[in-house]
């Protein structure tokens, strides 16, 4: 008894120090025919169709290659022989001397008997759900009544056997699956760093490498920290990367000028695992520098005609201006109207002018932005003054609600952010109908301080959406809505929210009102720094 119980911990211990499934089969194999005193222990398989079954495995006797091969090429039905009814119903099935036992064929005897055969145990390989995948069969030279106690170690040993072989044909597909999933990822065209919860570097794919000029010796395992970088310079562009803030599926445009010039557009995308928790993340690089020269050859264009424009169209509004004040002498009702048409058309061509020349500015990286700590709730009381006509015109309330707790203070540029907030207002008071309410109001998160803008306009529809902050675009309700516009305000907004490290978020439903949400970083390492973009 008690070699057979070190015989079944010696069993479990196979399949723990063992990887390669043969090993673990024929380990178990020669342990169990040695404990037992058996001259043969041999692991048979389904064919593909699962009718059949043939040898897949032998240990304990000369010549077992030659059984496989010749069980291979003849396999025999189930319900047939010990083994093949064993598999077919379940269970365990055996004798003492086949020989003398009515269930052996009687043409199979001599064989047997050529072969010092005589007793037999054959037991099923049961796993997971009851399901069979082969069975085991253990042969005796000389008439064995086995005890109840070593029936059930050859039943277990049969089943750790197919355990191992679940658990290998598992592993390799795992395997085979990541490989595929590394080469894939080493295959494209466009960078991939893999992080993990934890912010460590994963993986870094040769074209990140060649992106960044990092050596994955450098920072696999690792997180990259500002120390990291101050000691190698090379890995500086990694470091700010990943420190970038960006949601979920986010893009953001990051820029570097050393070996050449380079223009990124970096993604963020969460890595999932099994019940869709997170186990890591994603930073997709991909490389628009070609793209974004492109855009600034036009925006060239764009800036050189609007100043070209701004020269004589000053000297239009200056002489609408002339005859407005009736410098030239008094003018009828009708040239009156005429005049004021006319000179507010030519002011809303100078916005647009002015909005040109500022999203020339923001592509081709002339816009300089000099942070410092701001209070934001006094900038945005400053910014709502300016629209006090504006909201008397078209008859539209605008409510602050100050925050019941004080606003920490924020790094910005208070110049290019409140160009921003005065968009984003201007477009919730311009795209309401009189008597609507625009709601002003400020938070502070963990991380973040919040600016939230609400109206209960024609709101955005929902097709339209993805389009909102593109350049030139405007919704079709809201050209209906107002003919003038150049689609550039929230383009703009956008552009320098993101300039402060910051996001832009919004919800809208049509004829129901939008609200839009700007998110300014509170972490210390996640404020923008002083420096030309």
């Amino acid at each position: 008894m008690q070699n057979l119980l070190l015989t079944l911990q010696t069993l479990s211990q196979k399949l723990v120090s063992e990887l390669n499934v043969e090993n673990i089969l024929t380990d178990i194999m020669k342990t169990l025919g040695e404990a037992l005193g058996a001259v043969w222990v041999n692991i048979w398989e389904l064919t593909p169709d699962g009718k059949k079954i043939y040898i897949k495995q032998g240990y304990g006797r000369k010549g077992t290659e030659k059984y496989i091969t010749h069980s291979r090429a003849h396999p025999i039905p189930l319900g047939v022989a010990f083994i093949g009814r064993a598999i077919k119903t379940k269970k365990t099935w055996s004798s003492s001397d086949m020989w003398t036992d009515p269930h052996l064929p009687r043409t199979w005897i001599k064989t047997v008997k050529e072969q010092h055969f005589r007793g037999i145990v054959c037991v099923p390989q049961i796993v997971e759900s009851a399901k069979v995948i082969g069975g085991m069969c253990v042969y005796f030279k000389d008439v064995r009544v086995l005890s109840d106690f070593e029936m059930r170690l050859i039943t277990i040993a049969a089943n750790q056997a197919a355990v191992s072989v679940v658990n290998a044909n598992i592993y390799n597909e795992l395997i085979a699956e990541r490989d595929k999933t590394l080469a894939t990822i080493n295959s494209l065209n466009e960078g991939v760093i893999l992080y993990d919860n934890e912010n460590r570097v994963l993986l870094l794919n040769p074209k990140a490498q060649e992106i960044l000029l990092v050596q994955p010796k450098d920072i696999l395992g690792k997180t990259p920290t500002k120390e990291m970088f101050e000691k190698n310079v090379s890995l500086k562009n990694l470091y700010e990367i990943s420190h970038l803030t960006l949601s979920d599926y986010e893009a953001k445009e990051y820029s570097f000028e050393e070996p050449s010039k380079t223009i990124l557009e970096i993604t963020a995308v969460p890595v999932r695992g099994t019940g869709h928790l997170k186990i890591g993340s994603m930073r997709i690089l991909r490389d628009i520098t070609r793209e974004k020269e492109v855009d600034i050859i036009k925006s060239k264009f764009i800036s050189t005609a609007s100043h070209q424009l701004r020269t004589p169209l000053s000297g239009i509004r200056w002489a609408l201006d002339a005859l407005r004040g009736g410098d030239e002498g008094p003018l009828t009702t009708t040239q009156q109207n005429l005049v004021e048409k006319t000179y507010k058309t030519a002011t809303g061509l100078n916005e647009l002018l002015d909005n040109l020349l500022d999203a020339s500015k923001i592509e081709e990286r002339g816009l300089v932005y000099v942070f410092r700590e701001y209070d934001l709730l006094s900038l945005v009381k400053n910014i709502i003054k300016e629209f006090s006509v504006q909201l008397q015109e078209q008859k539209i309330t605008l409510v602050l609600r100050e925050p019941t707790n004080p606003i920490p203070k924020v790094q910005i540029d208070p110049k290019a952010l409140s160009m921003a907030i005065r968009n984003f207002i201007d477009n919730a008071i311009r795209y309401s109908l009189p008597g609507k309410k625009v709601l002003i109001s400020l938070s502070t998160g963990m991380y973040y301080v919040m600016l939230f803008i609400k109206d209960s306009g024609i709101g955005i529809p929902k097709e339209e959406q993805k389009s909102i902050f593109s350049k030139f675009f405007r919704a079709k309700n809201a050209q209906l809505l107002r003919t003038e516009g150049s689609g550039l305000g929230l383009y703009l907004a956008k552009s320098i929210v993101e300039k402060h490290n910051g996001r832009v978020m919004f919800e809208s439903k049509e004829n129901q009102g939008s609200e839009f949400s700007i998110y300014l970083p509170l972490e210390e390492q996640k404020m923008p720094l002083n420096r030309k973009k």
